[in-house]
């Protein structure tokens, strides 16, 4: 997906904060149900959309991970995990 905007709007990459879970929820289930659909069966979609649904789950997940987001006018965009071995 190309992301454009003016270059007057920065982007920003930081640790998510918390209290924003719910715009990271937002962005992986939404890339779930598109993106991850056209190479993963609707059964794994599924899955992984249904063990993370609630927002209490999500924000555990969350908490372990300690993911990154990307942010444009204070707005995540997209988020990214790493594994505690840095993959």
């Amino acid at each position: 997906m190309k992301i454009e905007h003016p270059p007057n709007r920065g982007l920003e990459i930081r640790r998510h904060l918390p209290g924003e879970e719910k715009a990271p929820q937002e962005i992986y289930f939404e890339a779930t149900r598109r993106s991850n659909s056209r190479d993963y069966t609707s059964e794994q979609v599924a899955r992984w959309v249904a063990k993370h649904a609630g927002l209490a789950a999500w924000t555990s997940r969350l908490a372990g991970t300690k993911p990154f987001v990307a942010v444009i006018d204070r707005r995540p965009i997209a988020f990214g995990e790493l594994e505690p071995n840095g993959t």
